[in-house]
């Protein structure tokens, strides 16, 4: 059986040769009188996990068809899905820092980061941190009702900023 030099994998823009594909498609048949090291299969299969260039030149070449395009009403419907996603990724990052900016105000007004602590008696203290726990538990329900909220919202809005109301 021959073997495929290591110069003949790789062209010189970094991507499998087509020759070395060709050569990889066909190794698996017995009849085939190239052979590959584990080396440079290992070469080949890492490249072809992270190359979508090279991978739809290894399909191209594993079925002879041509393939066919995604039809327009399927592209239209997964860019609505994305511009959904998207939109509602903004609200809950806005509204997650504005609520960690109030709560950064209201702890700041409050005292919280500069107290004196040798004015203060440990109930106060144990008052303070029971205090601080339910406010932010009331702050994290409060930030999750809002946040479900704004999502239905957006859920209502078209691509064109309208709202639907269940109609598509």
């Amino acid at each position: 059986m021959a073997h495929i030099w290591q110069g003949d994998l790789f062209d010189e823009e970094g991507h499998l040769t087509d020759q070395a594909l060709s050569a990889f498609i066909q190794s698996t048949d017995a009849n085939h009188p190239i052979e590959f090291d584990e080396l440079q299969r290992l070469e080949i299969a890492e490249h072809l996990a992270f190359c979508d260039t090279c991978v739809l030149r290894y399909t191209e070449l594993l079925s002879d068809a041509d393939m066919l395009p995604p039809s327009d009403l399927t592209t239209a419907a997964v860019m609505r899905d994305l511009e959904k996603k998207q939109r509602q990724g903004y609200a809950g990052k806005w509204l997650s820092m504005a609520v960690a900016a109030s709560l950064a105000i209201f702890f700041w007004v409050a005292g919280v980061f500069s107290p004196n602590f040798a004015d203060l008696d440990a109930g106060f203290l144990t008052d303070m941190v029971e205090g601080a726990v339910a406010f932010s538990q009331q702050t994290v329900e409060i930030s999750t009702e809002i946040t479900d909220s704004m999502g239905n919202w957006v859920e209502k809005l078209n691509w064109r900023g309208e709202q639907s109301y269940g109609k598509e």
